[in-house]
């Protein structure tokens, strides 16, 4: 899948309820503070927010709803999430990785978007995933209208012939996921 011209964003870290640990650990008031700065700056018409992580709900409660966007969480503020594709299911290339790969959320909606028809709203995506998910809440924030979109406003498959190749400019590098 790639994106268009409207924001997909997934977010997968550690998380101390209220923050989360990326480079830096990074708290609620930053994300939202960025957030109202890419809102104030025109920097994205409407965004969606993937945010897999232990109580990741605690990084919206005060999302604004005027701000378009629409983020889904992978469980409440107080709660653990389940990691899935772990040992003996953790290889890529055939060598075992030793981490789990991801969490019954973050899996399932990608599982489901790669298996589902992508004509749907966003709506009809997240209650999919919700359905899905049993050993967690997920949770919704911010502005709903947004998950009122098409999901083809967010995710095109990435063989279709109007999808243009992301300059590299854009690609910010990567970062060893064990350190």
């Amino acid at each position: 899948f790639c994106f268009n011209d409207r924001a997909t964003t997934e977010i997968y870290t550690e998380q101390i309820v209220g923050s989360v640990r990326c480079v830096q650990e990074t708290g609620a008031d930053d994300l939202l503070k960025t957030f109202e700065f890419m809102h104030k700056n025109w920097m994205y018409k409407q965004m969606l927010v993937y945010f897999d992580s232990p109580q990741s709900g605690s990084m919206f409660e005060n999302l604004r709803s005027d701000w378009k966007i629409y983020a889904t969480t992978a469980t409440s503020s107080s709660e653990d999430n389940q990691a899935y594709y772990c040992f003996p299911n953790d290889q890529v290339n055939s060598i075992h990785i030793k981490l789990c790969l991801g969490d019954h959320f973050s899996i399932s909606w990608m599982e489901h978007l790669e298996e589902g028809d992508l004509s749907g709203r966003l709506h009809d995506l997240q209650l999919g995933v919700k359905k899905r998910v049993s050993d967690s809440h997920v949770k919704e924030w911010g502005d709903f209208r947004v998950s009122n979109q098409p999901i083809t406003d967010f995710f095109i498959r990435a063989n279709q012939s109007n999808v243009k190749e992301v300059p590299k400019k854009f690609f910010l590098g990567s970062v060893n996921t064990i350190d």
